[in-house]
């Protein structure tokens, strides 16, 4: 949908679509190559100079549609008459580094200076476009979609309600079955069983376990615990209070043994999938899948 978007603005002239990551920008450049339509791509994981290159063919004007992460931004354009932006609320579409940006407040300002429309796509807009949207500064266009949706609350702290199981065992026969999860690793925190206290090191720095069976450290000092036990109760039964992929990888294969798990993180990125499995991915690292 977003390169048939940019095919039809880029009949009225220059076009920059901006992009979280360099994923949908392989992702949208694959489809503008299936359209025939003329673009280059300015990603910091291109080499360099290929990115000159890339850059040269626009300053020139020799072409004149933009695909690329934050910085393409600011890419000169010639006879710029749209500039789109995908996820306008991404975090990656921040630049941290002095004097610090963002390319949804960049894209506004250049709009109206070079007079270019400005159209941002996503499935929900952030609070700050949502105030523009009550301000009657930036213009809603809803799509009608039908989703079902199904909420399962856990009573006892389960890692998944009962009434979820049979739905998943029912949908891995159709294709793959996804599990978004926010945190990378085993145990990001510890806490005690008995008292639910939260684990920390001498230094201030947050007990974790990186693997099943390896020992707790400090994610601070790096210090190893060698025999744990709670500085408020004096228990010695250590508790994960914060699950990480691969904790989630083993106990979902506890759950659906013979199933195969497939995870995706920005470590180790999946950008494809073809076969029933279940797919465990961190936030924007969920892989495609032919047919939905």
């Amino acid at each position: 949908l977003l390169a048939r978007k940019i095919g039809e603005v880029s009949a009225q002239g220059g076009v920059i679509a901006v992009l979280p990551d360099t994923r949908e920008v392989a992702r949208v450049a694959t489809h503008l190559q299936s359209l025939g339509i003329r673009y280059v791509a300015l990603d910091s994981d291109l080499p360099r100079s290929e990115q000159f290159r890339n850059f040269l063919l626009v300053r020139t004007g020799e072409i004149s549609v933009v695909i690329g992460t934050r910085s393409s931004v600011f890419a000169p354009v010639h006879n710029l008459r749209s500039i789109l932006i995908y996820n306008e609320g991404s975090e990656s579409l921040y630049e941290m580094r002095a004097p610090g940006w963002n390319a949804r407040t960049v894209a506004m300002e250049r709009s109206q200076i070079e007079g270019c429309d400005l159209i941002f796509v996503g499935y929900s807009p952030s609070t700050e476009v949502a105030k523009l949207i009550d301000d009657g500064a930036v213009k809603f266009k809803g799509v009608r979609a039908r989703i079902k949706v199904e909420s399962m609350e856990q009573i006892h702290g389960e890692f998944l309600p009962s009434r979820a199981i049979t739905p998943i065992r029912g949908a891995i026969k159709e294709g793959p079955v996804l599990f978004l999860v926010p945190l990378k690793g085993y145990a990001q925190a510890i806490r005690c069983s008995h008292c639910k206290t939260i684990s920390r090191c001498e230094c201030g720095g947050a007990h974790e376990q990186r693997g099943l069976g390896l020992a707790i450290n400090c994610n601070h000092c790096g210090k190893r615990v060698s025999q744990w036990r709670c500085r408020w109760c004096n228990s010695e039964s250590p508790a994960v209070a914060s699950k990480g992929i691969t904790r989630h990888q083993q106990e979902l294969g506890a759950l659906f043994p013979g199933h195969e798990i497939v995870i995706s993180t920005s470590d180790h990125p999946v950008s494809d999938i073809d076969k029933k499995a279940l797919v465990i991915a961190t936030p924007q690292m969920a892989p495609l899948v032919a047919g939905g």
